[in-house]
C-alpha cells in the first residue's frame, strides 16, 4: 500500500501516474555511499574539527536536500541520545556516591554517639567553653587579689608595732 502526501513544493494531483522503483537495500546503501562526500578542514595538531562538509549528488536537488536534512537530523538525534545517556549514567553514579557517603556519615555518627555513651566523655558546646574560660579568668583574678591582700596584711603587721620598730 502506498500513500502520497503533499510535498514541500506541490501536492499530488488527482489522476496523476507515478512509477515506483523498488531495489534491494544493499544496492541503495552502496549508491548512497558512492554519492555522499564527507570532507573536513585540516585541523591543527591537538585541535578537533567541529565542522564537516557534506555533499550528496542526486538527479533531484530536492531529494538530495531532503536526504542530507534527514541524515543530519538522525546524526544530531543520535548524539543527543548519547549525551542524554551519558548524563543519566553520571547522574546515577553521583547519586549512588552521595547515598553511600550519607550512609557512611550516619554510621560514623551512630558509632561516635555510642562511644560517648560508653566512655562517659562529655563534649562541650561553644557556649559552655566560653563560660569555662570566663570562670577560669575570674579565678585567676580572685587568686591575684588574695595574693595582694595577703601581701598587704604582711606589710601591715610590722607597721602596727610602735613607731620606731617599723622597718
Amino acid at each position: 500500500k502506498l500513500t502520497l502526501v503533499p510535498g514541500s513544493l506541490r501536492t499530488p494531483t488527482a489522476g496523476s501516474e507515478y512509477s515506483l522503483k523498488v531495489r534491494p537495500t544493499a544496492d541503495v546503501v552502496d549508491d548512497v555511499v558512492a554519492a555522499l562526500t564527507v570532507a573536513s578542514p585540516k585541523a591543527s595538531p591537538g585541535q578537533s574539527v567541529n565542522v564537516v562538509k557534506l555533499e550528496f549528488v542526486h538527479e533531484s536537488p530536492q531529494a538530495a536536500k531532503a536526504f542530507l536534512v534527514k541524515l543530519m537530523q538522525g546524526y544530531l538525534g543520535q548524539r543527543q541520545g548519547w549525551k542524554t545517556e551519558k548524563a543519566s549514567a553520571v547522574e546515577t553514579f553521583v547519586t549512588n556516591q552521595l547515598q553511600n557517603m550519607r550512609e557512611s556519615l550516619d554510621s560514623s555518627e551512630r558509632k561516635l554517639a555510642e562511644y560517648k555513651k560508653t566512655s562517659g566523655m562529655v563534649v562541650l558546646g561553644d557556649e559552655a567553653k566560653s563560660m569555662i574560660d570566663q570562670l577560669g579568668h575570674f579565678e585567676e583574678q580572685r587568686v591575684a587579689v588574695r595574693l595582694q591582700v595577703s601581701a598587704l596584711r604582711d606589710m601591715q603587721s610590722p607597721c602596727a608595732r610602735p613607731r620606731g620598730e617599723c622597718p
